[in-house]
């Protein structure tokens, strides 16, 4: 357990590295015909489990000081992997077990059981493949025979970048009929921007998705830092006031990069300058409504700052969040509740009426974000995290960092 006390965040930390650029090429590796490195990455949980299916499937790696070397197997076939939280490692797992002939099993650990999946079964076994979901393992009996998929993409953008690894390690050009509209798009323009960098193209059109595939050589590739994970010591200081400089962040106005100029939007000063973020305040906060559809991962950072703000703010598009480590949209009104903030969710939209907080204390579900959450509201107001060794999920230098940058924390 910690506890939080009020806190001004003043300094310098390095952003951890993008998880979802790093579990992407560390995968990608093990289909590479010889060597890679891949440079930058933070050890985390959900990093592990990605090291684990190259294991699996026969690639030998190396992982010191943030470099990633993998000898490839020039497949990823596995008999069986155990994975323990990563649903974007169990997902892309799903499509590669289907890629290959014999039979697969993957092994989930509790924090995986109720992901969903089970859509991303139903497309691939409606392509020929034999996928039977055990709750505590997957059985991949059979390959696909068919490489034109149809599936939702309205729950997780993740089902489309798994068929798009499927492409990959099959050298087969495949074509995807999405049903709905794709939730968490940055993460899936992530894959494809990987994808197309290593030579595959991919053609996003209206509600088809088409691949073609090249097959994938050398990687050597640098991975950029984290600005979901980096931006809630910016929403404490648009609260608390301070000065705080975060480097190793790659600014382009699109994915999590959007989070610069949305905290902007809400009236948080900052600057880049080169790699660095740099955020002083207090800020003069102000209400908003914006759409998060395709960034859910800005949604608690952005609801941090929100809950101080004056006036009602309305932050749409989130109803997929409730598919999370946790269902986030109830957590994250939990939290708000606890500190005293009203909240409401309609189904698809949250509005919070921004006030100063109450002490309070919340026992952290497995989530690493909403741990993130509640300590950005406790170091305006003060309070105890339970089980703050979620974090190690994405972050397991949070603490450390928050300390580094003079936020008040006693471990009891």
């Amino acid at each position: 357990m910690i506890n939080i006390g009020r806190s001004t965040l003043n300094g310098e930390v390095t952003a951890p590295s993008s998880k979802s650029h790093a579990i992407r090429y560390a995968i990608i590796s093990g289909l590479s015909t010889v060597r890679s490195e891949i440079r930058g990455i933070t050890f985390n949980e959900d990093i592990d489990d990605a090291l684990s299916l190259l294991r699996a499937s026969g690639s030998k790696i190396e992982f010191n000081e943030g470099i990633l070397t993998v000898e490839p197997s020039s497949s990823l076939n596995f008999r069986s992997v155990t994975l323990n939280g990563s649903a974007t490692v169990l997902r892309i797992s799903i499509a590669l077990a289907a890629s290959y002939p014999g039979s697969k099993v993957i092994m989930l650990g509790k924090a995986l059981r109720n992901r969903p999946v089970n859509d991303l079964i139903y497309s691939l076994n409606n392509s020929g493949a034999t996928i039977i979901n055990e709750g505590d393992s997957i059985i991949v009996k059979s390959p696909v025979k068919d490489y034109n998929f149809e599936i939702r993409a309205d729950i997780s953008s993740q089902f489309l970048t798994a068929l798009i690894f499927l492409s990959i390690a099959t050298e087969r050009g495949i074509s995807i009929r999405m049903k709905g509209n794709m939730v968490s798009r940055t993460y899936f323009d992530t894959t494809r921007e990987i994808m197309e960098n290593l030579g595959s193209k991919i053609n996003d059109e209206n509600s088809f998705i088409f691949m073609e595939p090249k097959r994938v050589e050398k990687i050597s590739a640098d991975i950029p830092g984290d600005f979901a994970l980096s931006s809630y010591f910016p929403s404490i200081v648009a609260k608390n006031g301070g000065i705080a400089m975060i480097k190793n962040l790659q600014y382009k106005g699109t994915g999590d990069s959007r989070v610069v100029d949305i905290f902007r939007g809400v009236g948080i000063h900052s600057k880049i300058e080169g790699d660095k973020w740099i955020v002083d305040g207090p800020a003069d906060l102000k209400s908003i409504e914006i759409d998060m559809n395709d960034v859910p991962d800005l949604v608690p950072p952005l609801i941090s700052v929100l809950s101080s703000s004056p006036g009602t703010s309305k932050i749409r598009g989130i109803n997929h969040l409730e598919y999370k480590e946790s269902n986030r949209v109830a957590e994250m009104i939990k939290i708000l509740t606890k500190a005293g903030i009203n909240s409401s969710y309609d189904g698809s939209s949250i509005s919070i009426k921004g006030a100063s907080y109450n002490s309070f204390n919340y026992v952290c579900p497995g989530d690493h974000r909403m741990a993130m959450l509640a300590l950005g509201l406790q170091a305006s107001s003060g309070g105890k995290i339970e089980n703050e060794s979620c974090l190690c999920k994405s972050y397991p230098g949070f603490i450390d960092d928050f300390k580094k940058l003079g936020g008040i924390v006693n471990y009891t």
